[in-house]
């Protein structure tokens, strides 16, 4: 696929999304939720941390990346939400059901990493992996939030090529596979 038709693809996909009446207030919700909740997780995490202090120790950079992932994020849910009801996965495929989770599992994924900007979120979310996994999150944090933020960019390219109505098993349309 080149990278204009997988432009197209997605744009379609999020206009199909939106579409339906309501879906950019869900889609607002959802990414302010996914903010807060971003710097929510250590303030509740790390002992002595509360919302103020939270966010007094932030940069503009951590709040550049956390609202970036943030409505990244909420895209790919409000895209995950559309293709369960309209049903499209009722009767997919593995590979289709494959890709949906693994999709679904980078998402949590990456967005867990995304708060590595951050040595007190680190610390209180991250701690459990040992203080060498800690230095190393916070040396190459910024890394690995761009790392989070491309592996939520292709989530959404896949649940866009679904939402689409292309096979992701055999790259046609599902009319003719």
């Amino acid at each position: 696929m080149t990278p204009r038709k997988t432009m197209a693809t997605t744009v379609r996909a999020v206009r199909t999304v939106f579409a339906k009446r309501g879906r950019a207030t869900t889609f607002v919700a959802l990414a302010l939720a996914t903010f807060l909740l971003f710097i929510w997780l250590p303030v509740k995490l790390t002992p002595g941390n509360d919302f103020l202090f939270q966010l007094s120790i932030m940069r503009w950079s951590d709040f550049v990346l956390f609202g970036m992932l943030s409505l990244l994020n909420a895209l790919l849910m409000l895209m995950q939400w559309h293709l369960h009801k309209t049903q499209q996965d009722a009767k997919a495929g593995f590979a289709t059901v494959a890709v949906s989770g693994a999709g679904g599992v980078s998402a949590v994924f990456a967005s867990m990493l995304g708060t590595a900007s951050c040595s007190a979120c680190v610390a209180g979310i991250l701690g459990f992996l040992g203080s060498g996994s800690v230095l190393l999150l916070l040396k190459y944090g910024r890394m690995i939030t761009v790392v989070a933020v491309a592996m939520v960019i292709v989530a959404i390219w896949f649940a866009a090529r679904r939402v689409d109505g292309i096979c992701v098993s055999c790259d046609r349309e599902k009319k003719t596979c």
